[in-house]
């Protein structure tokens, strides 16, 4: 009877944890639904109120305070993680200890923070010459509010990541997604009633704190989290030696998709800011899409590894999800290509005008380069299952470093098309080129039997969509939606048949047909 009620209570305790991630990743999805969503419908909305100009100093707020944040040295990336393992070992103490660590090495990085923020604060007009007058005076107060959030914010942000570590996650999911709904309702009213900018920045700090202190209420009342203030040097040295590599990729990250913004307001201006953030955003949609097929076959990769599966298997599975990933990101980037001018008219060109046509060119010349290594994502996960992310983290900060350099020294010249040029450029020669060459001779996978698979059938229907596109792009006249959505639509069902006549192999159009089959089946 005895061992009936603890094999009863260990399949209760399973299925409660089960349950716990579905819905997490249920919430998960949700919450990158959502975001996507409120930027797609809010940004013509805001930029409409605010005006460019305005809307450009509100965007280099948020860049410049993304460098600030980074000063957290990927420590918080270290809770989930070893909270996890310290419940695992049951050893409360020891996970005590590790929290204050924690949060003794936050309010460091804080202090840091702090002194980088006022020293920023005085020399904002010499860092961006560009901003005069009211933009000025708006940019200074936006950062001391953001600012003074980051601050306060530092030495609590370990509890963000322990209902993780407890693998709890529909508590969290549904406070981020309620203060995000929140957030927009009040953003909309706002704006309506004829605030701007800085009303914005106090309804998103205002919803940061929300998010905050729920996860503190929750992480102490629910989950009986207890801190224990004592240093030691052999947790600090743990936390120290697991975030480094973290924090040397959140800067490479930084370097490419955050600095751009305050290169282009230091020798353009705000204007130009929000034409270069408006086009290079297409990008994050492109990562989206590519990063939600490849992070599926991370456990089967890890065991692949762990099992000593050949790296002929390793690539051979990297060109079957590349496939599946390029059907995706060829049909958005073929739809960029022909119809992301019309697109970005009808989306932001009541304010823009005819600056559209510079976003598009800005988003074209990041998302072609970008799409290599998009479809090689699983390339990344191959590289952190054989614990080789150093390497990658290290020439992904040189190239990195390379593209703020020469960004810089285009957008004097050619401004902001001329910074996402210098993007691109980085783009080729880190991501597809040395990327590639470390892929083949360090990671072990063959790059040419990865290429030869991945372009098998493409070339017959990539001529057919090229010439379909620019005829439908030319012949309809997409002025309103109506005639938009309807090449849209046409060109997406010639894509379809295109790639499932001539690109698709047998045993991908079985993993379409039974996807579409559980799917029919579950509904």
């Amino acid at each position: 009877e005895i061992t009936t009620r603890l094999v009863g209570s260990e399949m209760c305790i399973r299925d409660s944890l089960m349950n716990q991630l579905k819905a997490g990743v249920a919430l998960n999805f949700a919450s990158t639904a959502l975001r996507l969503g409120t930027a797609f419908f809010m940004t013509p909305y805001v930029l409409s109120c605010l005006g460019a100009v305005e809307y450009g100093t509100y965007t280099l707020v948020s860049s410049v305070i993304m460098w600030m944040i980074l000063a957290d040295f990927g420590i918080s990336a270290t809770v989930s993680r070893y909270v996890a393992e310290f419940r695992a070992k049951k050893d409360q103490k020891k996970e005590a200890v590790f929290l204050s660590n924690v949060m003794l090495l936050n309010i460091i990085s804080g202090l840091v923070v702090f002194v980088a923020g006022i020293i920023v604060y005085w020399n904002i007009s010499f860092l961006f010459p560009s901003l005069h007058g009211e933009n000025l005076e708006n940019f200074k107060v936006m950062y001391l509010i953001s600012f003074s959030y980051t601050v306060l914010y530092f030495p609590f942000k370990v509890f963000a990541g322990i209902p993780a570590g407890h693998q709890k996650f529909i508590v969290p999911g549904l406070i981020n997604i309620a203060s995000a709904m929140l957030a927009v309702a009040a953003s909309v009213l706002f704006l309506w009633w004829g605030y701007k900018a800085i009303t914005l920045v106090i309804i998103n700090v205002a919803s940061g704190f929300a998010i905050l202190a729920g996860s503190i209420f929750y992480s102490i009342k629910s989950l009986g989290t207890r801190i224990q203030w004592e240093i030691s040097p052999e947790i600090v040295k743990i936390i120290l030696k697991y975030s480094c590599w973290i924090f040397v990729g959140s800067i490479a990250d930084l370097l490419y998709w955050k600095t751009g913004n305050i290169i282009i307001a230091r020798t353009s201006g705000p204007m130009d800011v929000t034409l270069f953030s408006l086009g290079i955003n297409f990008s994050n949609y492109f990562i989206i899409v590519s990063s939600a097929v490849a992070g599926v076959f991370f456990p089967k990769i890890v065991s692949m590894v762990a099992l000593n599966q050949t790296n002929q298997a390793l690539t051979r599975l990297m060109a079957r999800v590349g496939r599946l990933q390029l059907l995706f990101i060829g049909l958005l980037m073929m739809g960029f290509i022909f119809f992301g001018q019309q697109f970005l008219t009808l989306w932001v060109g009541r304010t823009l005008g005819s600056s559209t046509y510079i976003c598009w060119i800005i988003g074209l010349l990041v998302v072609i380069p970008l799409s290599l290594p998009l479809v090689q994502n699983l390339g990344i996960q191959i590289v952190q299952a054989k614990n080789m992310h150093n390497y990658r983290a290290v020439i992904l900060l040189l190239i990195a470093v390379c593209n703020v350099i020469v960004g810089y020294m285009l957008s004097k010249s050619f401004g902001a098309p001329g910074l996402a040029a210098g993007t691109a450029l980085s783009l080729i020669c880190g991501q597809c080129i040395a990327m590639n060459y470390f892929y083949h001779k360090k990671v072990g996978i063959n790059i040419k039997v990865f290429f030869s698979r991945l372009l098998k059938g493409s070339l017959l229907p990539a001529l057919i969509l090229s010439a379909t596109g620019a005829l439908l792009a030319r012949l309809i006249p997409m002025s309103s939606l109506v005639p938009f959505f309807t090449g849209i639509f046409l060109f997406t069902a010639c894509y379809i048949l295109c790639a499932w006549l001539f690109y698709m192999n047998d045993s991908e159009k079985s993993l379409i047909l039974n996807t579409f089959r559980r799917f029919r089946k579950n509904t």
